[in-house]
């Protein structure tokens, strides 16, 4: 007697023979569309400048339309029982592709037999379905029977089946194995080389071996279970690209700093390779001063486990400046100030010096009040603008003497200082000290002479602000932090203190923000005098927050800290400063739900970098993209293989998609390279699909201000990887995608809406940038866009959708903004050659069914 014991599922309803079943067994829609139970996924994600953890379902609307204590009736049970229905449909279809694609020998048919058999659980069937290929002659005895005898036609497949060797060969993508009846025979998910680069074709000769199928018997299930958790990967203050000098040459390193643990990681895989702890191991960090301005060495004085001599260790990165700062506030407590001078202060609006104590840190310089203590102004080494230091001459035209002065110059628009030595300090001692710290040299101005009469009047002038015409103007409230919104915040998140400010002793002030088509100025309301002036170049991103209906904040590519203001009409306000640098600058910009975590960009913006190198929008190269997408691509392969159940594989793979946000310019990465079809995958199952609602229905009920921030980052990574030409084709050529993609333009969040309105226009040559098809001499681009429209609006029911959302009329101006841009892509020219007639047609009729709402959009006199 066989002795073997098959590990077939012991509560698998009876076999019954395909010849028996009722419904047609070549009944295409029988197989795909059963009413079978999907299997979801629950993933663990974290979120910016709120709790750290929140549970997204990213296969239930629920989680995404209805709050979890609100019971379900009225429109809201109808969207959840059409949801439902959906959703499992869509999950066996995936579901018994997925089958097909690990199991090729075995028919279809079979296929969906067995999955039916365990209830459409996918892991149950696959766990089936290996039994029969490891234990073929005690599966195919321990076969579970019905009352009716198998098919002598059914049982010869199943044993042709079981003892039939796994494949073996390339497969042809996954997109090719999502399309409907196509799924590739040769290779599966769980036997997806390891992603080596960006590059969708991998050779043979490069992969990995198959892994040998493991039996899924009780012990490896308990053993599975039993896993530890993974380790959460900690929030870092900031990140660098730098370059090791070690014995064994130079290569690249990514150092990550925070609170508790310097780190640095192989750029390759992200893994760590040493990890220094900030109490124990860390001692002191220098810049190494070389001959010209462009060193950019310094050393890191560490040891390991809290064990041994300190020995430096050499790097090298043009963001030196930077790094040492950040070192140097990790120390915080143990570095004191390396000098304090007594000093005057000018007050510029009565002409009166003030006397004030100048700390010099191993940061920047410091201004305290003498009487309360307090910090009344802060300046980093980094932040010095050139000339840095400007020398006033005494009365009698003497310039850099000890009895006139020095100004002090800041960057970002921020105002200068004017000082003088005091009893017990001179000038030169002062500037002495500060000229090397971190690595800055801070130039002297020699070439002119100013007098305290001509400081005062061109400090006068500067108040006087911008010259253009002004486009808007509104009243806000300004968050500032400490020293006057002069102090740098560190840390993970900004929080309101007791003054209204951001920050225990930061404080809000009113202020006219008045914008230009060349800058932003910030007026006091009641001298209408300008206090900060920031070209519009200079903006980076708009921050809506999605928790505070009245609070913003715009985030800076030059090193500039973030502005945050508060004001009763923020959309408006956001609404025309986009406006005015999408019109103006060509480019696109970003609206964010929550700040970007300070440790998601490798090489932040710095004030020093930006003023040697000029001021630029930054672009995505080809050598940076290609290594973030060869790290959004790893997590991907792992959320997506063995169905996200790999532990911790949706936290990590939304961490890189919020690290890739952060690195990647919203204008995408570059058009001619390759992403791997994995990623585009994991971020079109991770996209909320939509119930299957009539066009006129109203937009789904909001979600919560968490999962929607969610949604928006996954449409905003999915926006920069459709800037590859390759990447768009792909998503067209998936019905499944076209649909979710589209189904967004009914979220209850205006803010997802308006990005997935963003998405399609971008996607059918919309949106600011040179995307003229005029210019497009070979036509190239022309039949791009044509069939990508053609695509997205096959189904007309789009149109009323899109025209709807501009009906109500508290419709959000950044939604409405978002939706213009689409309108304008399909029917205005020369766009509209380009739309299909009748999408032509049905676009018109919507828009002019809008009358007079449309025309008020844009604050037309009719």
């Amino acid at each position: 007697m066989n002795s073997t014991i098959s590990s077939l599922n012991p509560h698998a309803a009876s076999y019954i023979p395909l010849n028996k079943r009722e419904e047609e067994a070549n009944n295409e829609t029988a197989l795909f569309n059963s009413p079978y139970e999907g299997h979801t996924g629950m993933a663990q994600f974290y979120f910016e400048g709120g709790d750290a953890s929140s549970d997204f379902n990213i296969h239930d609307i629920e989680a995404l339309v209805i709050d979890n204590g609100l019971e379900k009736s009225g429109l809201q049970q109808k969207i959840s029982n059409q949801a439902e229905v959906q959703y499992v449909n869509e999950d066996s279809e995936i579901h018994l592709a997925y089958l097909s694609f690990m199991f090729p020998n075995i028919s279809e048919h079979c296929l969906a037999h067995v999955h039916s058999a365990n209830d459409g659980d996918l892991e149950a069937s696959i766990n089936m379905l290996y039994d029969l290929e490891c234990f073929p002659v005690a599966a195919s005895k321990s076969l579970p029977v019905s009352s009716d005898t198998t098919s002598d036609d059914d049982a010869s497949e199943l044993e042709a089946a079981a003892s039939a060797p796994p494949p073996a060969q390339a497969g042809s993508g996954l997109w090719f194995f999502l399309r409907h009846n196509n799924a590739p025979r040769t290779h599966t998910l769980h036997y997806l080389p390891h992603v080596e680069s960006v590059s969708r074709h991998t050779s043979d000769q490069n992969r990995s071996p198959a892994p040998i199928p493991r039996a899924m018997d009780s012990s490896n299930k308990s053993s599975s279970r039993s896993t530890p958790a993974p380790v959460e990967e900690p929030e870092y203050l900031a990140r660098y690209l730098v370059v090791k000098h070690s014995w064994r040459g130079r290569y690249k390193r990514i150092l990550c700093l925070s609170n508790v643990t310097i780190t640095t990681l192989d750029p390759a895989t992200l893994s760590v390779t040493n990890s220094y702890e900030v109490a124990s191991d860390f001692d002191s960090a220098a810049p190494i001063i070389g001959r010209d301005e462009n060193s950019n060495e310094f050393n890191l004085n560490v040891r390991t486990d809290g064990r041994g001599k300190f020995k430096g260790i050499k790097f090298s990165s043009r963001y030196r400046a930077s790094i040492l700062t950040e070192l140097y506030r990790i120390r915080g407590n143990r570095l004191g100030a390396v000098a304090e001078f007594p000093v005057l202060h000018l007050r510029r609006r009565n002409a009166e010096w003030v006397a004030f104590k100048l700390k010099v840190t191993y940061v920047g310089v410091e201004l305290i009040d003498l009487k309360s203590g307090d910090l009344r102004w802060c300046l980093d080494f980094r932040d010095f603008d050139s000339p840095a230091i400007v020398y006033l001459s005494d009365a009698y035209g003497k310039k850099g003497s000890e009895h006139g002065g020095f100004v002090l110059c800041p960057l970002y628009g921020r105002k200068s200082k004017a000082f003088q030595a005091a009893s017990g300090s001179t000038n030169s001692a002062i500037l002495q000290i500060c000229k090397v710290v971190v690595g800055v040299s801070l130039t002297v101005e020699t070439s002119q002479s100013l007098t305290i009469a001509e400081y005062i009047k061109r400090r006068a002038k500067e108040a006087v602000g911008a010259e253009e015409t002004p486009c808007g103007g509104w009243s806000v409230t300004r968050l500032r932090s400490a020293a006057r919104g002069t102090l740098n915040v560190p840390g993970l998140s900004l929080s309101v203190g007791p003054k209204g400010g951001l920050g225990e002793n930061g404080d809000a002030v009113s202020r006219q923000l008045i914008l230009t088509k060349v800058s932003l100025v910030e007026r006091r309301p009641e001298n209408y005098e300008a206090v900060i002036v920031r070209p519009l170049s200079a903006v980076n991103a708009l921050v809506r927050f999605a928790e505070e209906p009245q609070m913003f904040a715009i985030e800076f590519n030059d090193g500039c800290p973030i502005h945050v203001y508060a004001s009763t009409s923020r959309d408006s306000l956001l609404a025309a400063v986009r406006d005015v640098l999408q019109t103006e600058g060509q480019c696109a910009v970003t609206v964010l739900p929550r700040l970007t975590m300070p440790g998601h960009p490798i090489d932040p913006p710095c004030g020093r970098v930006h003023l040697q190198s000029g001021l630029q929008r930054p672009i995505a190269d080809v050598e940076s993209a290609s290594m973030h997408l060869k790290h959004l691509a790893a997590a991907a392969k792992d959320a997506v293989s063995e169905g996200g159940s790999i532990p911790g594989s949706r936290a990590k793979l939304w961490r890189r998609i919020r690290e890739f946000n952060a690195c990647i310019p919203y204008s995408g990465v570059p058009p001619n390279i390759e992403v791997p079809e994995v990623t585009l995958m994991a971020l079109i199952t991770m996209l909320p699909a939509t119930p299957n609602l009539p066009p006129e229905s109203p937009p789904l009920p909001p979600p919560s201000p968490k999962a929607a921030a969610t949604v928006m980052g996954f449409i905003a990574c999915l926006r920069r990887l459709l800037a590859s030409r390759t990447a768009a084709s792909h998503v067209m050529s998936f019905p499944a995608a076209v649909g979710r993609i589209m189904g967004l333009l009914r979220n209850g969040s205006e803010g997802v809406a308006a990005e997935a309105a963003g998405l399609v226009a971008v996607l059918i040559g919309g949106g600011p940038g040179d995307t003229n098809i005029l210019t497009d001499s070979k036509g190239e681009q022309h039949a791009t866009i044509m069939h990508t429209k053609s695509v997205l609006f096959a189904n007309q029911g789009y149109a009323i959708i899109l025209a709807n959302r501009l009906k109500p009329m508290s419709v959000s101006p950044l939604l409405s903004m978002a939706v213009v841009e689409v309108l304008e892509a399909m029917i205005c020219e020369p766009h509209g050659e380009t739309t299909q007639y009748t999408v032509f047609v049905e676009l018109l009729r919507q828009v002019a069914g809008l009358k007079r709402r449309l025309f008020a959009l844009f604050g037309h006199p009719c």
